[in-house]
């Protein structure tokens, strides 16, 4: 299961690839179309073989210039909206490689070196459209980039581990799926899955133990806590309980929970997980 960030690694994924004449219109199940443009200092152009790929609530717009031998790429783990995104940690990187010099220029710190916008996300024709800038750094100078676009680009989102098994309600509605764990040391991770949906957990171990817990103490930062991904759309948990019955350090862990979970980027839009079981073992 691919993950961005604390499963992910958000986690959307926008995948905007630049490929050569002879390509065929679709590679791997993704669908090319679209445009890109950008400036970078002096050089500009634009590119009309282009995909997405969103998956785990992060996407990552990534573009292949003359063939292969450059590329650049934005990564957004905050969740998929038509919004506006500052580069910066935890909310954009942004990297453009040079494969000719085997050097590259990237930026991922905590004051905004550029913005992205998602314009327009069309989901009836499946795809999406914005605006992107970026000052990024190397060791040797800085590359600016600016007057970035991607328009009508197609994407597509991945699907995930399908299951049965009713794991909870989802506003009163059976939440079906499968139950796969991820991860273990700092945190104890593991996610429901079904198709397009995760509901995945990233658990602070220090914290664990048998007991009822607030939900909102697991969200200690971006990397952790319990987020809801239905297809484009991401959620975090904000309120109600995690109880854990039975808890064995980097083994086992199975409980219950209820929480409501609040959408992201934008607020507004809330959703509730009642009567929710898990019973997860890892490997060692």
């Amino acid at each position: 299961m691919k993950r961005s960030l604390s499963f992910l690694a958000v986690l959307a994924t926008i995948f905007l690839l630049s490929c050569s004449e002879d390509e065929p219109a679709a590679n791997g199940g993704r669908q090319f179309g679209g445009a890109v443009t950008f400036t970078a200092n002096e050089w500009t152009d634009t590119f009309d073989r282009n995909t997405i790929a969103v998956y785990s609530g992060t996407f990552e717009l990534s573009v292949y210039l003359n063939e292969h031998t450059k590329s650049f790429s934005l990564t957004i783990p905050a969740g998929i909206a038509e919004t506006s995104y500052d580069v910066k940690q935890n909310v954009v990187s942004a990297v453009y490689y040079m494969y000719d010099t085997k050097g590259h220029y990237s930026y991922w710190g905590e004051t905004p070196h550029g913005q992205v916008v998602i314009t327009e996300i069309d989901e009836v024709n499946k795809t999406m459209s914005g605006t992107f800038s970026a000052l990024l750094e190397r060791q040797t100078g800085e590359m600016d980039i600016t007057n970035g676009t991607f328009t009508d680009v197609p994407y597509m989102i991945q699907e995930e581990p399908k299951g049965t098994e009713v794991i909870a309600k989802l506003d009163d509605a059976d939440f079906k799926g499968k139950i796969s764990s991820y991860g273990i040391g700092s945190n104890l991770m593991f996610a429901l899955t079904n198709d397009k949906q995760i509901l995945d957990f990233a658990l602070p171990a220090d914290l664990l133990e048998v007991g009822t817990f607030d939900v909102a103490d697991f969200s200690q930062d971006i990397y952790t806590g319990v987020r809801y991904i239905d297809g484009l759309y991401s959620y975090r948990a904000t309120t109600g309980t995690i109880t854990i019955t039975e808890y064995t350090a980097n083994h086992h862990i199975k409980g219950t929970f209820q929480f409501d979970v609040s959408s992201y980027p934008i607020a507004g839009t809330t959703k509730s997980f009642t009567a929710g079981t898990f019973d997860v073992s890892f490997d060692d």
